[in-house]
C-alpha cells in the first residue's frame, strides 16, 4: 500500500484516496495484499505493483519495461491487455520495451527496432514482419 501511496505523491492529498481504490479495482490481488512487504511479492503481482503505482500519478504517457519479464505467459498477456484498455479509458500514451516478439507484434500500433543502440527500423507490425534486416536479426530468417 505505501508503495502505490507513493506514486501519488505529487497529486493533491484529497485525490490519494480515489486513486487507490481505481488501482485495487484494477488490481484485486494488489488490494488482498496491500499490508505485504512488496519484495516478498511474487514477480506477477510485482509487475502489477509497479504498474499501480506509476497509474497512482495518473499519467498521460505510460513507460513499461519489460512488463511481461518474469511472469507466466498468461499473466503477461493480462498485464498487456490491461494496459491497452487503460490507454483507452484514461486517454493515455503506452510505450513498453519488450524482447517478446508475440507480445510486440499482438499489442503494438507502431514499432521501433533497436540494434545495440542503434535504429534498426520503425513502422508498424506488418512492416516490421517484413523488414529483412529484422527478420535477420530478430526472427531467426523469412517469417
Amino acid at each position: 500500500r505505501e508503495n502505490l501511496e507513493m506514486g501519488g505523491y505529487t497529486r493533491p492529498a484529497g485525490e490519494i484516496a480515489a486513486s487507490l481504490d481505481q488501482v485495487f479495482e484494477q488490481f484485486p490481488r494488489l488490494k488482498e495484499r496491500q499490508r505485504q512487504i512488496s519484495g516478498t511479492l511474487s514477480g506477477g503481482e510485482q509487475q502489477m505493483l509497479a504498474m499501480g503505482r506509476a497509474l497512482m500519478s495518473k499519467p498521460k504517457l505510460l513507460m513499461l519495461d519489460e512488463p511481461t519479464s518474469g511472469v507466466a505467459r498468461k499473466e503477461g498477456y493480462g498485464l498487456m491487455d490491461l494496459a491497452v484498455k487503460l490507454a483507452k479509458e484514461r486517454g493515455m500514451t503506452v510505450m513498453f520495451i519488450e524482447h517478446d516478439m508475440d507480445i510486440i507484434f499482438n499489442y503494438s500500433q507502431n514499432i521501433s527496432v533497436l540494434d545495440h543502440g542503434t535504429l534498426l527500423a520503425t513502422g508498424t507490425p506488418q512492416e516490421i514482419r517484413e523488414n529483412e534486416a529484422v527478420q535477420r536479426s530478430y526472427l531467426g530468417g523469412a517469417v
